[in-house]
């Protein structure tokens, strides 16, 4: 998919579910790849200044700004997202109760 931004001011390129961001500066062209068994089935959502892309499960973006500049990728496989991604396994979000940054919970007060 080749995103040609044409725009005066920056524009934001998103993917999700990560919520990795990337900014591009006026009249710069993208050309996004994507890796993997759905790889055609992601989804698009833009705005004047912003480009959302959906990426379906175990797939990667991969982005290019000129021809044979480096091309980065910009959703990883090594870095799964739980619930979506096969390679996320038994991964999982601690319960909130065992979050580090949270106080000690006070001792419960007996009834009277």
């Amino acid at each position: 998919m080749l995103v040609d931004t044409m725009q005066q001011g920056p524009v934001s390129l998103l993917v999700e579910p990560e919520g990795m961001a990337y900014e591009f500066p006026p009249a710069e062209r993208v050309l996004l790849t994507f890796r993997g068994p759905s790889s055609m089935k992601f989804e698009v959502s833009h705005a004047a200044d912003c480009l959302t892309i959906w990426r379906p499960a175990d797939t990667e973006v991969w982005a290019a700004t000129r021809p044979g500049a480096s091309v980065e990728q910009i959703a990883w496989s090594t870095n799964p997202f739980f619930g979506l991604d096969k390679a996320a396994g038994n991964l999982h979000p601690k319960p909130w109760s065992e979050w580090d940054h949270l106080p000690a919970t006070p001792p419960r007060r007996a009834p009277r």
